[in-house]
């Protein structure tokens, strides 16, 4: 089975922050939603796929805010804020046992996977990507 993403993945683990609207509580700025807490576990110029405590409904509206280490020596972490669309997401645990070894999830405390689509791809994270391979 070939690959036919149109953008190369990057294996990582960074923390990030994944805003989307729920009709049950409110997200920090007040707005009908929930927020998650989860990791980015590949990473794309097109999307995330992340672990996360809870799931969230496909074709479900996100924002998401991440943080990616710049390049030298002295650089500093560079905020990511962008907007996706959730296109699947379900347990850790049903995901195909090759996936899960090769990105190395478990069931834990983000029993959940949601794999997002960002609504424009975010070239300037190309350079930074590039670095982690």
């Amino acid at each position: 089975m070939s690959d036919k993403r149109a953008h190369t993945r990057y294996i990582t683990k960074i923390k990030a922050e994944l805003e989307c609207p729920d009709e049950i509580g409110k997200t920090p700025g007040g707005a009908p939603g929930m927020m998650l807490y989860g990791h980015i576990i590949n990473i794309s110029l097109g999307g995330v796929y992340m672990t996360a405590p809870s799931p969230a409904k496909p074709d479900t509206p996100v924002s998401l805010c991440f943080y990616i280490q710049g390049r030298g020596k002295k650089s500093e972490k560079i905020m990511f804020l962008t907007r996706g669309v959730v296109l699947r997401s379900g347990a850790v645990a049903d995901e195909p046992e090759d996936l899960r070894l090769k990105y190395k999830v478990e069931p834990g405390t983000e029993p959940y996977y949601l794999a997002v689509r960002f609504i424009e791809p975010l070239f300037k994270l190309s350079s930074l990507l590039s670095s982690m391979a």
